[in-house]
């Protein structure tokens, strides 16, 4: 049965004696897997920013997320109260980012994105109510 003689080149550890030897033999290993030229030259390699990957993920998916609310609109089929659940799921998706968004912010949102069926109702909040100052929970409920 023949058997295989493959060495294997593993890096010689340096043992505080031979100096001069275990260099030379190092530079030979480096050398082999076209290393030597990293360890021989004097410049710095620039260090890679933590995770650019993962940075460049989570600021699309912020970024993302706050096109979602700008172009978020109700749909003719849909329920005011599903509407309703969508904005608040967005919504608080914008806050974990640590984004302000004032209540004012998200009712006038909502009155400019409800569909033409809603017109009657939003002018007679505009009439009797001061839309700068109802809440989202108020709207809701008066729609």
């Amino acid at each position: 049965m023949a058997t295989n003689n493959i060495s294997s080149l593993a890096p010689q550890i340096f043992v505080e004696e031979n100096y001069q030897i275990w260099s030379v033999k190092m530079q030979t290993y480096l050398e082999a897997f076209d290393l030597w030229e990293v360890v021989a030259e004097d410049e710095l390699i620039a260090l890679l920013p933590v995770n650019p990957t993962l940075a460049q993920i989570r600021a699309h998916t912020d970024e993302k997320t706050k096109k979602d609310f700008e172009s978020l609109t109700m749909q003719e089929d849909e329920t005011i109260t599903k509407y309703s659940d969508i904005i608040a799921l967005i919504v608080n998706k914008i806050r974990s980012l640590g984004e302000e968004f004032t209540e004012a912010r998200i009712v006038e949102k909502v009155l400019v994105t409800l569909p033409e069926m809603f017109e009657s109702k939003i002018s007679f909040l505009e009439e009797s109510r001061d839309l700068s100052q109802i809440s989202l929970v108020e709207l809701m409920n008066a729609l």
